[in-house]
């Protein structure tokens, strides 16, 4: 099997399967191939490309021969990626002319369009920073433009009806899928990051890695807040907590939140959403004996848990405060985020010339809304 891809294994799966004998053994193999490349969402697929990039050039520098065997692979998994390290390092004129036409594309507005590679990356490091931009929390999806978009999504509270054999069924029977319109996705900028000539200039220190993480954390605290926002508005309410309570949360508030969800939202998908602040007042909840009720510190999987459902801790979610919305209950398949692929990548190389260093900041576009307004309650505050 070649590389650790998600058509490799499902590729490697179909060949498992229709390999005679189909023994028990062969048959267990295939269930595990197929269960993790269904695990494999394309931005984590691309990640692992890159971490055996990584290894391959590693070995290489040290082992001529190990070079050259793969010399054809290294170069087409590396060659877009050093190019545009080298075009953030010294500028479009470093490149090959031969290259730069392909390689380099400017924006409107003198950066840089980062390869598609890195734009993945870049928002798969936000996940890590928020759970609100993970593909296997949310409906996330990736579109080559910001342009308004329709995106529909598969949602139904009807129940089936029982009929007489040869019963006539009327189209009125059959729900509409349900669909959700996103504007123009909006644009934000991080923090413009200065570095060193000196690091720069060392072709050992990994510029795109270490830049990709800092303007990942920086743009997901801007655009994760509007996403929450997004979702808070867009969400019924469940449950508003009575006069006395602008700055705690209640068991009663916790329960009915959880009673205010249709049934057929309570699924796999459905979450608490909190930031870590309000995860610790719940933790603080204590009964007449003055022992917890509610344990959601994490398992031995790390994962956190509240009446039955996953706990997401997003640092992006409301604080508790008056009339605030601290806590979503949530079937997030429901939420639809989209980023836009091509994120831009600004060098400025005058701004702090005088200090011996390069400038850098990175663009991205990205919105979110909820598709099906049931599919999300609230707990809000009291006013006082």
């Amino acid at each position: 099997m070649s590389g650790n891809t998600r058509e490799a294994l499902l590729a490697e799966a179909s060949r498992i399967i229709h390999t005679q004998p189909f023994t028990k053994e062969a048959k267990a193999k295939a269930e595990s191939l197929m269960k993790l490349a269904e695990s494999m969402t394309p931005e984590l697929n691309q990640l692992r490309k890159m971490k055996v990039l990584q290894g391959m050039e590693e070995i290489a520098r040290f082992n001529p021969e190990y070079a050259l065997k793969h010399r054809d692979e290294l170069e087409h998994l590396s060659s877009t990626g050093h190019r545009f390290d080298t075009l953030l390092r010294h500028g479009p004129e470093a490149i090959d002319p031969a290259y730069r036409a392909q390689s380099v594309a400017t924006g409107t507005g003198g950066g840089y369009l980062a390869p598609r590679q890195m734009t993945d990356v870049l928002f798969q490091k936000m996940a890590w920073f928020d759970p609100l931009f993970d593909s296997s929390n949310v409906h996330f999806i990736m579109s080559d433009n910001g342009d308004p978009l329709d995106v529909p999504v598969g949602d139904s509270t009807a129940s089936a009806t029982k009929y007489a054999e040869n019963a006539q069924q009327t189209p009125s029977d059959v729900p509409a899928f349900a669909q959700v319109s996103l504007n123009v996705a909006d644009t934000y900028r991080s923090p413009i990051q200065k570095v060193s000539m000196e690091l720069t200039d060392d072709s050992n220190y990994p510029l795109e890695d270490v830049l990709t993480s800092i303007f990942a954390q920086g743009l997901a605290r801007a655009v994760g807040v509007d996403l929450y926002a997004s979702l808070a508005s867009d969400a019924t309410q469940g449950v508003v907590q009575g006069t006395g309570h602008a700055s705690d949360i209640t068991v009663d508030g916790l329960f009915d939140l959880a009673g205010s969800l249709d049934p057929v939202y309570h699924g796999a998908k459905t979450v608490f959403l909190m930031r870590y602040a309000t995860a610790l007042l719940v933790s603080k909840l204590k009964d007449t004996q003055g022992l917890p009720i509610f344990n959601i510190n994490p398992d031995s999987n790390g994962e956190r848990w509240l009446l039955g459902h996953k706990v997401l801790i997003s640092p992006s979610a409301a604080a508790v405060g008056a009339n605030s919305k601290p806590i979503i209950l949530a079937d997030l398949s429901r939420f639809v985020v989209r980023g836009v692929r091509q994120a831009t990548i600004k060098t400025y190389r005058e701004l702090y010339a005088t200090e011996g260093a390069l400038a850098f900041q990175s663009f991205a576009r990205c919105n979110g809304k909820l598709a099906v307004t049931a599919a999300a309650k609230y707990l809000q505050n009291s006013a006082s």
